[in-house]
């Protein structure tokens, strides 16, 4: 899934100042204990070896589409004493313990509705989660933003809410996500986009309790220094906490 290139880049980049605090400052955000935790697009195991370290979980498990990821996941957890076991797909039902497993998140071998919280961290799955319900959340956003002239920002607020209704399907009633995004990037005491991303959540059944910006000129870079009409986003992440009904 990735290239040795990308692979590379990309835990040289977790591996940054600006990204290790970020990690940090989202596991601030996270439920101290519950039953199963869920790190969806772990990654090389950042945030999911934090939350072990810290939080009172029954079970934790990070699943990410990239075989090369789980594997560097799997060794920064053992470097922790961790010792992650992998799991297969079509499990039914967890242990107590830390776990990875290989699952496309778009089309899920993993149970739905098995998790009390869910962390999806800047998610570098931006092209397939356009074609898990694209239709019918992108419709919504046009006749609503349009008219509204938010329509530039469009594509971002669909991206937003694709990755929440795909993080959903995993929570419990009551179960709490949080995210840490890039697609998010405005103050949320001026920039009326932002608030209508938090009201926008409901569409998908969750709840917002909090959205907190971030300044980050780096983590900002990383996701639009090469796209077009970004200019006028703030350099920057949001972290957000949500519940679904």
């Amino acid at each position: 899934m990735y290239s040795p290139y990308d692979l590379t880049a990309w835990r040289a980049r977790t591996q940054s100042l600006e990204y290790q605090a970020a990690y940090d400052i989202t596991l601030s955000f996270i439920p101290k204990e519950g039953g199963i935790f869920v790190d969806l697009a772990c990654g090389n195991g950042e945030l999911l070896k934090r939350v072990c370290r810290t939080c009172n979980y029954e079970s934790f498990l990070g699943i990410d589409a990239s075989e090369e990821m789980l594997n560097h996941a799997q060794t920064m957890l053992e470097r922790e004493g961790l010792n992650p076991h992998r799991k297969a797909k079509k499990l039914k039902n967890y242990q107590q313990g830390v776990f990875l497993m290989l699952d496309d998140i778009v089309g899920p071998e993993c149970p739905p509705q098995i998790a009390d919280t869910i962390a999806f961290t800047f998610p570098e799955i931006l092209s397939s989660c356009s074609r898990f319900d694209a239709r019918g959340i992108g419709r919504y956003l046009e006749e609503n933003l349009e008219k509204k002239g938010l329509y530039q920002d469009l594509e971002i607020l669909k991206r937003n809410l694709l990755r929440k209704k795909i993080a959903s399907r995993f929570l419990r009633s009551g179960g709490t996500l949080v995210t840490a995004d890039y697609d998010a990037s405005h103050d949320p005491e001026e920039d009326d986009i932002f608030n209508k991303t938090l009201n926008l959540s409901e569409i998908v059944g969750l709840d917002t309790l909090e959205i907190k910006f971030f300044e980050s000129p780096q983590i900002w870079e990383d996701a639009y220094q090469k796209k077009e009409g970004c200019e006028h986003l703030r350099k920057g992440y949001c972290v957000g906490v949500f519940r679904k009904r």
